[in-house]
C-alpha cells in the first residue's frame, strides 16, 4: 500500500482542502506499533520524573524562605523585648556585634617583594634577551 499511496494527491476534489498536498510513506521494515508506543510511555514517564524533581525542590525552596522568615521574625522581636527592657543596653550590644579586630596599614613593602627597576625590566623584554 506504501508503494501505491507514496506520491500522490490527498485529496480526491479539486476543490478540495487537502487539493495540492501529496501522501509521503515510506515502508519501515522492522518497525512495531509497540515501539511507538513504548517510546511514548517512556517520555512520559520522564517529563512526570522531570515534573516531580522541580516540584520537590520548588517546596525546598519555599520550606527555606519560610523558616527564615520565621527566624527573622523571631529575632526582631528578641530585638523590641531588648530595647524595651534597657534601650541603651540593646544599643550596646547591637556595637558589640560588630566590633572587628583589624590590623593596622603599613606603607612599607614587605620583605618578599622585589623592587623592579627600568634597568631589570629592559634586560628582560629586551630583543636581545629574547634571541639567547
Amino acid at each position: 500500500t506504501t508503494s501505491r499511496l507514496n506520491n500522490t494527491p490527498v485529496g480526491n476534489r479539486n476543490l478540495g482542502f487537502w487539493e495540492h498536498d501529496l501522501w509521503t510513506l515510506k515502508y519501515l521494515s522492522k518497525f512495531k506499533w509497540r515501539h511507538l508506543t513504548e517510546k511514548k510511555a517512556h517520555d512520559a514517564q520522564a517529563r512526570s520524573a522531570r515534573l516531580q524533581a522541580e516540584i520537590r525542590e520548588a517546596k525546598k525552596e519555599r520550606q527555606f524562605y519560610l523558616e527564615q522568615a520565621q527566624n527573622s521574625k523571631a529575632i526582631q522581636n528578641i530585638q523590641k523585648r531588648l530595647q524595651k527592657k534597657a534601650p541603651e543596653e540593646a544599643v550596646k550590644r547591637k556595637r558589640e556585634m560588630r566590633n572587628f579586630k583589624q590590623k593596622s596599614v603599613t606603607n612599607q613593602p614587605a620583605d618578599s617583594e622585589i623592587e623592579l627597576g627600568d634597568s631589570i625590566l629592559s634586560k628582560v623584554f629586551s630583543k636581545k634577551a629574547r634571541k639567547q
